[in-house]
C-alpha cells in the first residue's frame, strides 16, 4: 500500500514538474568560461536539479558505504558472540564443592 502511494506521489510530482517546465520555455543567455549560448530556461532548471541530485547522491554514498561496512562488522561480532554463548551453554557444569 505504501509503495503504491509513493508511486502515485511520484507521478503527480512529475506531472506538475512537466507543467512547470512547459510554462518556462523562454530562452535564457547562459554565459560560461569559454563562451555563451541561449538555452531554454526549463532545460537549465532541469539540469540544475539533476546536478543537485547527483551531487547529493555522491555525498550520501560515502556515508552509506561507511554504515554498511560498520553493519557488516557488527554482524560478524554478533555471530562470533552468539557462537561463544552457544559454546558456553554446551559445556557441562562442574560442581567441585
Amino acid at each position: 500500500m505504501r509503495s503504491l502511494l509513493m508511486i502515485i506521489l511520484m507521478v503527480v510530482v512529475c506531472a506538475f514538474s512537466l507543467l512547470f517546465f512547459a510554462q518556462n520555455n523562454q530562452a535564457v543567455l547562459l554565459s560560461y568560461f569559454i563562451g555563451e549560448s541561449e538555452i531554454p530556461l526549463s532545460f537549465i532548471m532541469l539540469a540544475s536539479l539533476l546536478l543537485g541530485v547527483l551531487l547529493g547522491l555522491i555525498v550520501m554514498s560515502s556515508s552509506l558505504f561507511k554504515y554498511k561496512f560498520q553493519a557488516r562488522q557488527f554482524e560478524r561480532k554478533l555471530k562470533q558472540k552468539k557462537q561463544e554463548l552457544e559454546n558456553l551453554r554446551s559445556l557441562p557444569l562442574r560442581d567441585d564443592y
